[in-house]
């Protein structure tokens, strides 16, 4: 069987460096908060940056600001986040449950 048909039929595309499509408990570490941000913290200041019209990271950040958190904090999370969303589909779907998609 072909690779592409493989991926067709579930096997998971983190072989070839894709991001995992296995489901993830509540309590995996992927979902834990980065450095007390978690995502659905990620997920209200996106949501603001996107109601706003906020594009660049800067933006972001001064939001993030707006709302109690600390710019250099959320900045690393926020890269974490987008990492962990790279390497598990789950935790993409999990952000994109909590904009309310």
């Amino acid at each position: 069987m072909g690779l592409f048909k493989k991926l067709q039929t579930g096997m998971d595309p983190a072989i070839i460096g894709g991001p995992s499509n296995k489901p993830l408990a509540a309590d995996d570490p992927m979902l834990a908060p980065i450095d007390g941000i978690g995502l659905s913290d990620y997920a209200a200041v996106s949501k603001q940056a996107q109601a706003r019209g906020v594009t660049d990271e800067a933006g972001m950040l001064s939001i993030a600001q707006e709302m109690g958190y600390d710019p250099e904090v959320f900045s690393a999370a926020t890269k974490e986040w987008i990492a962990r969303m790279g390497k598990s589909q789950a935790v993409g779907k999990a952000f994109r449950a909590e904009l309310g998609y």
